[in-house]
């Protein structure tokens, strides 16, 4: 382990001083994870690239059948029977969340605690804390400011 310089994208957010601060912080991170996906890509046949999603679904399944997730054996089927399209496979963190990736200087530059980092389906694991706070932010703009985001955020 070693020290890395910065602070982690939540604490940024909530120290960020301005709305012009904070929506930079969320392009940074978006950028960053745009140019991490790019520049890992890995070259693999469409057969290779479906492979990462059967094995997820496989672990799923277990995950149904010993009753520890709150999925159900619908919509697993459901999941199955309508994949998504695969994707180029990238390298993914596998927590991939606003405490796992360094500021600094006003930029995201890093990911932290990256023990989960596997190749995979880079749409995989935004966590639903992520989402949830990217739908309050986008809800917050849109009602209480009368603010569209630009669609290059």
């Amino acid at each position: 382990m070693s020290y890395e310089s910065g602070v982690t994208l939540t604490t940024a957010i909530r120290k960020a001083k301005s709305l012009s601060e904070r929506l930079q912080l969320i392009q940074s991170f978006g950028q960053f994870l745009n140019r991490f996906h790019e520049k890992y890509q890995m070259e693999l046949s469409i057969c290779e690239q479906g492979a990462w999603l059967t094995r997820q679904l496989s672990v799923v399944e277990e995950y149904v059948k010993d009753g520890l997730t709150s999925g159900s054996p619908q919509l697993l089927r459901h999941l199955e029977l309508n994949r998504i399209s695969p994707v180029q496979p990238t390298i993914i963190h596998g927590d991939c969340s606003t405490d796992n990736v360094l500021v600094l200087d006003g930029e995201v530059h890093m990911f932290i605690d990256v023990s989960g980092m596997t190749v995979g389906d880079p749409r995989y694991k935004i966590s639903n804390e992520e989402i949830e706070y990217f739908e309050n932010l986008y809800d917050f703009f849109n009602s209480i400011l009368g603010i569209t985001l630009s669609s290059s955020l």
